[in-house]
């Protein structure tokens, strides 16, 4: 004989329509087949945890649909009750589980930061490398009486011409040729965008911003740069230039007087000076610093902190004969500024580097009227230099236009076929002074040292770099704990485990059979049940149970009298024929 605790083990109803077991049963196939994929598609143990939790999600609402079930018996019986309501809110613990379980985690992005250190190129303290005296770039690197100087200018032309050939997306790009970064023009980006309180210029990524060289400064970035994205500041250095007064004249004639240089001794203030040339465009300045501070000192940097000293400022001027063309003459004050970049660098797959924001340096300086072009060897050797930089032929050339002055009238026709000219008409002075600016501090930086360009700093001194602090932040995926859900699961697991162990006590409490999720199919012609109604056979268990709602039932014996007893489903009227279970009688 079974155990009357375990004869009814499935706590299936058949008078819930089936839908319940319709909701295991996709329950069962739809779980098992998500799963099959799962295991097939992903072999990282985290993924699939994450996949199980969405899966849950699907699982949780079929459960759902089982529960409601259950809970639309009530209200289709016409009965509430305080027990029911009870039942209510405990089987809504449930899907409020499964909704915590998939909640109860979730995916962040968390920065990890780490420092390391940048070196970068200084265009700060460094002497001029064309000053004749220079010993700090491969010993006297410029210094006309060797044979070296003819090599490293011959490169610093091919430097020079390539980035006034390069194309217009590079021109106006964060980065130069060779992925160094570009500093933005201080005085044009501050007209165009304006400083906030604390001096920064910020731009944003659609803005057009005017960059002070066509080549950058080489930053050396760590392998580890590659991850994430750094941020670091740098301090720099270049030539500005502020033009007034751009002229097209008729003929040379027009032009301003320059004195050679190599003749002088003395300078006077208020006469320009240069070198003659084979080009088609010089530069001339108005005079220099007193040689004897040139002996001494030799360049800007050696001037330290000399800010208080009031030094005269310099005007460049700037001469253009093309007789088939145009004659222009340019004049323009020439100052050093002094400034301070944050540089923004994605890393992997673009490796791209921009300056986000710009300032000027805080640090100590020599006064801006102080520039190294200032002296009178430097200016001749850099003069000379830049305007015959693409002269190769040992004769002038004949009726021809340099490549720097088709850049500063048009960047973009630099180096396409048609007559040689470049017209000077409807050319402002503000935008003529940013390109001829330009092409000052590329040959400039250019100078100082080719193989640091286009090799990030590959030859070149530690000495002569600076080094600054850089942040990298690698955003990575990272699991988070919602405690709310965390709390709610928690809550809801342990109500269940509770009922689940009430459930339990009360199975073993129990004497009777559990059957009465069968009662309304079990009274079917039962003959313990005389209440002048006969059920149908088409009638459903749903029906049934509307009909018997209010007739009382119970578990008892029916045989009470008997050797062995008789457990049955019995109408509670007060026969003496109707008994209760007793643990020590035995039943059939």
């Amino acid at each position: 004989m079974e155990d009357p605790r375990y004869l009814v083990s499935n706590l299936s109803d058949a008078d819930r329509g089936g839908h319940t077991a319709e909701a295991e049963r996709l329950t069962t196939l739809d779980t098992d087949q998500d799963l099959k994929t799962l295991r097939a598609s992903h072999n990282n143990s985290l993924d699939l945890f994450v996949d199980l939790l969405l899966l849950s999600c699907s699982i949780a609402f079929i459960v759902f649909a089982g529960i409601l079930g259950h809970l639309n018996g009530q209200p289709n019986l016409r009965l509430l009750n305080i027990a029911g309501l009870g039942l209510i809110v405990i089987w809504s613990l449930s899907p409020l589980g499964s909704q915590a379980l998939l909640y109860i985690s979730r995916v962040e992005q968390t920065p990890i930061f780490s420092a390391f250190t940048v070196p970068y190129m200084d265009t700060v303290m460094l002497s001029s490398p064309f000053d004749p005296e220079n010993s700090n770039f491969y010993g006297s690197a410029f210094e006309t009486n060797t044979s070296d100087f003819t090599f490293r200018l011959a490169s610093l032309n091919a430097l020079y011409n390539g980035n006034l050939l390069q194309p217009t997306s590079l021109l106006n790009a964060s980065m130069g040729s060779w992925g160094n970064v570009k500093i933005p023009d201080y005085a044009g980006a501050v007209t165009a965008n304006g400083a906030n309180s604390s001096g920064w210029i910020n731009f944003q990524p659609t803005d057009d911003i005017p960059y002070s060289s066509l080549i950058g400064l080489p930053v050396i970035l760590p392998s580890s740069a590659a991850a994430g994205n750094t941020t670091f500041a740098l301090e720099s250095s270049y030539f500005s230039l502020s033009c007034e007064n751009l002229s097209v004249v008729a003929d040379t004639n027009e032009f301003i007087n320059c004195t050679a240089i190599e003749s002088q001794n003395v300078f006077s203030n208020d006469t320009f000076y240069g070198l003659s040339n084979r080009s088609t465009w010089s530069l001339c300045l108005d005079g220099f610093y007193d040689p004897r501070i040139w002996d001494v000192r030799g360049h800007v940097s050696a001037f330290g902190n000399d800010s208080n000293f009031v030094y005269p400022a310099r005007t460049l001027l700037f001469q253009s004969s093309q007789p088939s063309i145009d004659y222009a003459i340019g004049l323009c004050s020439i100052t050093t500024e002094y400034v301070e970049s944050a540089v923004f660098c994605v890393g992997t797959p673009s490796n791209n580097c921009s300056v986000t924001a710009v300032r000027l340096s805080t640090q100590p300086h020599p006064a801006p009227n102080l520039t190294d072009l200032s002296f009178s060897q430097a200016f001749s050797e850099f003069s000379l230099s830049i305007t015959e930089s693409d002269i190769t032929s040992p004769s002038p050339p004949e009726n021809g236009v340099s490549l720097s002055e088709l850049f500063i009238t048009n960047p973009i026709t630099v180096g396409l076929p048609g007559p040689a000219g470049a017209a000077w008409d409807g050319l402002t002075a503000s935008l003529f002074g940013l390109r001829l600016q330009q092409l000052l501090n590329t040959y400039w930086i250019g100078s100082f040292g080719v193989e640091g360009i286009i090799d990030k700093l590959a030859f070149y001194p530690p000495a002569n770099r600076l080094n600054t602090t850089a942040t990298n932040v690698v955003w990575q995926d990272t699991y988070v704990v919602h405690w709310q859900w965390l709390t709610l699961l928690v809550i809801g697991s342990l109500l269940m485990f509770a009922a689940a162990l009430i459930s339990l006590y009360l199975s073993w409490e129990t004497h009777a059979p559990e059957v009465l999720g069968y009662v309304s199919t079990l009274i079917i012609n039962s003959p313990y049940v005389r209440d002048g109604r006969e059920v149908g056979s088409t009638m459903s268990g749903e029906d049934r149970a509307r009909k018997f709602a209010k007739l009382p039932l119970k578990i008892c014996d029916v045989q009470p009298h008997a050797d062995i007893g008789y457990i049955a489903i019995a109408q509670d009227d007060g026969s003496t024929e109707r008994r209760g279970l007793d643990l020590d009688r035995l039943y059939r």
